[in-house]
């Protein structure tokens, strides 16, 4: 839950405080419309969770060795562990997008529609906790809590929408199909690129796991780097930009443009 809740804080409780002082201004001004448009911006902008959801599934082992397994924490904690967190990180998501939705309410001084839906979507996720403890155990509450997420999110964010009159709320929904389709493929590249990382490092020993970890956030890197650059995605555009705008990274690029020109 830690390790999922990292995810949440650095992509939606920093966009959610970031945004929410131009949210209350644009809310106490009337302007509705506007209000609609940056919270749609930053759900899309917010879709870039699910591919990075879907890395720390693929590397959910070496995350909880490299984080946890010493002294009386085993390796069949790992592995415990490491199932609970990907089944968890299939609702983190609902978690990141949630401190957004419900930040619209408090913007329009509506602070009881996100309790009581809040509550509701806890209420109806009980049966869902007690069948997936009953079939998978700990791992089945994990998918309890990642369902009970999504509902909450997707039952206020369905409220906001019909009480703004959000006409552009079907744009966050694609954008979220794409980032769950991009994805998956990054997933599908990166599972076989990992499992040959484990069978050439077949000792897991902190650095090896570091290793992997290193490797295959590389890769991801990379390979997010394409969809974004190939279909245009606003996020990853927006995201290289900023990183490209980092100090150490802008030396870098400069050293490599000097080394070109030498060259030539």
């Amino acid at each position: 839950m830690r390790v999922m809740l990292i995810l949440v804080g650095f992509f939606g409780q920093a966009v959610g405080v970031a945004s929410y002082p131009f949210m209350t201004q644009l809310a106490v001004q009337g302007r509705l419309r506007e209000l609609n448009a940056t919270i749609n911006k930053v759900l899309i902008y917010l879709s870039v969770v699910i591919p990075v959801s879907i890395l720390v599934v693929v590397l959910r082992h070496e995350i909880v060795r490299v984080l946890f397994e010493r002294g009386r924490f085993t390796p069949t904690d790992t592995q415990m562990t490491a199932l609970t967190l990907a089944c968890l990180m299939t609702g983190a998501i609902g978690f990141v997008t949630q401190t957004v939705v419900n930040r619209g309410f408090y913007a329009t001084q509506n602070t009881w529609l996100p309790t009581v839906f809040g509550s509701l979507a806890v209420l109806l996720s009980l049966p869902v906790y007690w069948a997936g403890l009953q079939i998978w155990g700990v791992a089945g509450v994990g998918l309890a809590i990642s369902a009970s997420a999504l509902l909450q999110t997707l039952l206020l964010f369905s409220v906001w929408n019909r009480r703004s009159r959000n006409r552009e709320a079907a744009s966050v929904y694609r954008a979220y199909a794409k980032a769950a389709l991009a994805g998956l493929a990054i997933g599908a590249i990166l599972w076989p690129v990992h499992h040959g990382l484990r069978i050439y490092l077949n000792r897991p020993t902190f650095f090896q796991d570091a290793a992997v970890i290193g490797i295959v956030s590389a890769g991801f890197v990379v390979l997010t780097g394409l969809w974004g650059w190939t279909f245009k995605v606003e996020a990853i555009l927006y995201l290289a930009g900023r990183a490209a705008s980092v100090p150490v990274l802008r030396r870098i690029r400069s050293g490599f443009r000097q080394v070109r020109s030498s060259a030539k």
